[in-house]
This record gives C-alpha cells, sequence and structure tokens, in this order.
C-alpha cells in the first residue's frame, strides 16, 4: 500500500490536503487491484482519480498564480501531460493493452515524481516570496 512519506510535504497546506486526499485514492485502487476487482470498479476509481487530478491540478495552478510562480506555464502544460497520459492509460486497460498493475505504478511514480520534483518547487517559492515581503 502507498503511505504518505514526509519527502511529499510540499508546505502548503492547502496543497499537502489534497496531495493527501490523492494518495488515498490511488491506494484504494491499489487495494482495488489486489482484490482482483472487476474492470469497471477498477475504471470507477481510475475517474474518480482523474477528476479529482484535474480539480487538484486546477487549485495547484491558483496558488501558482496567487504567488507569481515564475515556472506556471511549464508546470501547466505537465498537468496536461500528466492527464493526457492517465487517460491513455486508462483506455489502454480497457483495451486490454496494458493491465492494472502497469497502471498502478504509472499512478505512483506520477505521484512521487511529480509531486517530489515538480511540486516542491511551488512550496520553495511561495516561502521565498512570504521571506522576502515580510
Amino acid at each position: 500500500m502507498f503511505l504518505w512519506k514526509r519527502q511529499y510535504d510540499v508546505g502548503i497546506t492547502r496543497i499537502d490536503a489534497q496531495h493527501h486526499i490523492f494518495l488515498n485514492v490511488i491506494g484504494e485502487f491499489q487495494e482495488a487491484c489486489r482484490q482482483g476487482a472487476s474492470l469497471d470498479k477498477l475504471e470507477s476509481i481510475l475517474h474518480e482519480i482523474a477528476l479529482y487530478a484535474r480539480y487538484h491540478f486546477y487549485s495547484e495552478e491558483n496558488i501558482m498564480r496567487e504567488c507569481s510562480f515564475p515556472e506556471i506555464n511549464e508546470h501547466k502544460n505537465m498537468h496536461y501531460q500528466l492527464l493526457d497520459d492517465m487517460n491513455g492509460r486508462m483506455l489502454g486497460m480497457r483495451e486490454g493493452l496494458s493491465t492494472s498493475r502497469e497502471v498502478e505504478e504509472f499512478l505512483v511514480q506520477w505521484f512521487v515524481r511529480h509531486t517530489t520534483q515538480e511540486d516542491i518547487k511551488i512550496g520553495h517559492h511561495v516561502r521565498t516570496v512570504s521571506r522576502s515581503t515580510a
């Protein structure tokens, strides 16, 4: 089961809270896979993950706008690419071109990589901006 680690903390309460929820839904997908859930059930959870990702990305992008994050356009493009990848993997699973295990690995890697390499930059920027305006 995919568990929270301190390295996932971005340092922005709203983003971190949403990341916890995101991780929990990914955990639900993992558990459903382990229990041999039907394709319909797995697709339902993936749909929830995709919808939550859209919400979370929009929320994160609002924070980036509010703090004038200099890499906002690049970050938004990553969000679009991640959603496209997710949709492709969902379709691949439905058509039997990829396994639920492959989708699970994608979700975990997506979360870990994006959070620890990209989202962390937003937290650093927000802290830098707050120190300079204090």
